[in-house]
């Protein structure tokens, strides 16, 4: 199940009881799952090495299936949440509570302007924010792992620029190198990409009659 229908059976879940305690639904849980992973910039695999557990646990959760309440405690705390955010039953906070929560938790979040990565000068700049959210419209989710591998990358440069931490990139060739592997991976990727749009119209205009 892909973020748009997780969405969409949210929308189409009964509204809860406010007068009796119940655990959220797991379609919420799955949403929440990954936006809190995409927010770290974690893949799946990640996220199932912090909370130890499966990956096709995690996977399982992502797609809104049920799993044990120990796992989802183990996800939850590994998120950052507390034991029982995932499975405990709970009064509905309702929109007003639920936004105020929202704005707590993210609202020092930041926008920033952003273009192509295309220089050092772009690495730097991405490197130095305290945190990457990957804008991606229409990416399918083929290209998850290019998308996780590169937001590592980011993390790699980030950790390389901090102040006070010594490391083996502390001289300027071997910067100036990682620099160059991140943008090469970007080059890389955004020529499969264009190659596989280009395939899949290719297949669409054999079609046409």
């Amino acid at each position: 199940m892909n973020v748009q229908e997780i969405l969409e059976k949210i929308a189409q879940t009964p509204e809860r009881r406010k007068d009796v305690p119940t655990p959220p639904p797991v379609e919420v849980v799955a949403f929440v799952v990954r936006w809190s992973r995409s927010l770290k910039n974690w893949k799946v695999s990640t996220l199932a090495d912090f909370a130890r557990v499966s990956v096709s646990t995690v996977e399982r959760v992502e797609r809104g299936e049920r799993v044990s309440e120990e796992a989802l405690d183990r996800i939850a705390l590994a998120l950052g949440y507390e034991k029982g955010a995932f499975c405990a039953p709970r009064i509905p906070l309702g929109p007003e509570k639920a936004f105020e929560n929202l704005v707590e938790t993210y609202g020092y979040l930041e926008e920033v302007a952003v273009s192509p990565m295309k220089t050092h000068r772009a690495i730097r700049e991405a490197a130095k924010c305290d945190g990457v959210l990957v804008h991606r419209p229409h990416v399918p989710e083929t290209y998850d792992d290019d998308i996780a591998n590169l937001a590592e990358y980011l993390d790699l440069a980030s950790f390389v620029l901090a102040d006070g931490i010594e490391s083996a990139f502390d001289d300027e060739p071997r910067r100036r190198k990682l620099y160059n592997d991140i943008l090469d991976y970007i080059k890389r990727d955004g020529e499969e990409g264009t190659n596989d749009t280009q395939r899949r119209h290719e297949r669409t205009a054999a079609r046409v009659p």
